[in-house]
């Protein structure tokens, strides 16, 4: 396993972080919670210490999940981040952003039981809430730290100008960004802020959502209760322009003995600056296929050429 000290903290994290996004049963598709418990063990055998779940995902069941994957003893050896900030308005049947004081101090406590710890090591801001004051959430979350809650703070889905704002009310370790071959504009400004604060990158959808494996085409049926149905990589017009990509992947992988997903996220892990790839794991299967990116490069060559194919997908900020 690769690890890096998470942000300016004495965690070190492991560089193939655990996705806790599908084992919540919610948007991904059908799941065998029994699956996904022997998913946890499998990564932690194979010495991932990095899952990353948030409240919302299953409405707190991928939290429970991930406890049930740990012995008390394990749980002292790994770091359970998760996210908090969107809720769901049953009436309306849709989500909505909240880092107000009042719910920060719910959530916590939801997660911490869910969870089964006494202290999240990394409580990250899922989404900014343009409705409350930055000032009233960092309070929040440097009481939460004073009282022993949380340890560190995080954020995700952030742009550059609000890590600047966020930062001067307290010290936010680590940024959650999409980044991937498809889709690379973080690289633009959420880089060169990150490195000018010294925070950690962990970079969310490698695969483009599993576009990326090769495994899907033109003709892929998705669940209806599948978020690929809806989301951005699978319409018609991007599985077009990314055919050669994945063609080139494929070509990369026979080349390396590698299976075209795992040559995906070691372009991301090549960056320098990507201190965690989060890949959503639902199987054992999937925990020991993502440790294959692990333990070689790419040349500077092919990853510039993969970088070159992928900026002309071009999607809108």
């Amino acid at each position: 396993m690769e690890y890096q000290k998470l942000g300016q903290t004495n965690l070190c994290i492991s560089r193939i972080g655990f996705g806790g996004a599908p084992i919540g049963g919610a948007d991904y598709g059908k799941v065998n919670d029994q699956q996904s418990i022997l998913a946890v063990k499998a990564a932690y055998k194979l010495g991932i210490n990095f899952y990353d779940t948030a409240d919302i995902y299953g409405f707190g069941h991928s939290e429970k999940i991930l406890a049930k994957g740990f012995s008390p003893k394990e749980k002292k050896n790994v770091f359970m981040a998760t996210k908090f900030g969107v809720r769901w308005d049953y009436k309306k049947n849709k989500s909505y952003r909240d880092l107000s004081h009042c719910y920060i101090k719910k959530a916590v406590e939801k997660s911490l039981f869910n969870l089964k710890i006494s202290t999240i090591p990394l409580y990250q801001i899922h989404y900014p809430d343009p409705e409350t004051p930055i000032s009233e959430t960092m309070e929040t979350l440097k009481k939460l730290q004073k009282d022993d809650k949380i340890n560190f703070i995080g954020c995700s889905n952030f742009t550059a100008d609000l890590i600047k704002k966020y930062q001067k009310y307290g010290r936010i370790e680590s940024a959650q960004m999409s980044y991937n071959i498809l889709d690379q504009r973080a690289e633009k400004n959420l880089f060169p802020i990150c490195k000018k604060l010294k925070m950690s990158i962990i970079a969310y959808s490698p695969l483009a959502q599993g576009l990326l494996s090769g495994k899907y085409g033109e003709k892929t049926k998705f669940p209806n209760n599948d978020r690929r149905n809806r989301g951005i990589y699978f319409t018609k017009e991007i599985l077009k322009r990314a055919t050669p990509i994945i063609a080139e992947l494929k070509k990369l992988g026979r080349q390396y003995h590698k299976t075209p997903a795992q040559v995906a996220i070691r372009w991301i892990l090549d960056h320098p600056q990507i201190t965690c790839v989060l890949v959503g794991i639902k199987n054992p299967k999937q925990a020991k296929e993502a440790l294959g990116a692990l333990g070689w490069r790419l040349t500077s060559e092919e990853r510039k050429k993969l970088s070159k194919m992928g900026k002309k997908i071009i999607f809108k900020d």
